[in-house]
């Protein structure tokens, strides 16, 4: 089994990797094909104009992503000055378990660190148990002060369920 690399996403994987993206989403139950979000997880391209796109490779083949974005970014949900913020973190259903989203979470902070940024922080909407495994492993923690409601849901907002979105942090400093 070859060893996991992560680099900056190569913009000929860059079709690929959303086609992985959404994937990763649909395949994990975050959203169903109809979901509205769906087109923005398959356009990498898109958001490598304005974010840093991560890819993890197995060999040649890209089997993960990561962006990060920064305050300012359209695709900013709790950045702050200062900080760097993982969002749609995504692994090929075929190649979850062999260490792929701790690769690219690891490089997301080493990558914030060479920019030099104080900290990275990222929401997730996972499975709370694999989350806090996931992220504690990597030397996040969380920061509840920040939590935020999950607003893409119209109705369930009205309704008041919607469902707290919780906030990991790791310091850089």
């Amino acid at each position: 089994m070859p060893a996991v690399t992560v680099t900056e996403a190569r913009d000929a994987d860059h079709e690929r990797l959303g086609e992985i993206c959404a994937a990763a989403y649909l395949h994990g139950d975050v959203v169903d094909a109809g979901n509205a979000y769906v087109p923005m997880l398959r356009d990498v391209a898109g958001r490598a104009r304005d974010n840093l796109v991560l890819a993890a490779y197995l060999g040649r083949r890209p089997v993960g992503t990561v962006t990060l974005v920064g305050p300012g970014s359209e695709h900013a949900e709790v950045v702050r000055e200062g900080e760097l913020e993982v969002r749609m973190l995504a692994v090929d259903p075929q190649a979850q378990g062999q260490g792929v989203a701790t690769a690219l979470i690891e490089a997301a902070v080493a990558t914030a660190r060479e920019l030099g940024h104080e900290a990275v922080v990222l929401s997730s909407i996972e499975d709370p148990a694999a989350a806090a495994r996931r992220y504690r492993r990597t030397g996040f923690e969380r920061a509840p002060e920040r939590d935020w409601l999950a607003d893409w849901d119209a109705e369930a907002l009205a309704a008041g369920t919607a469902p707290m979105v919780p906030v990991w942090r790791i310091s850089l400093r």
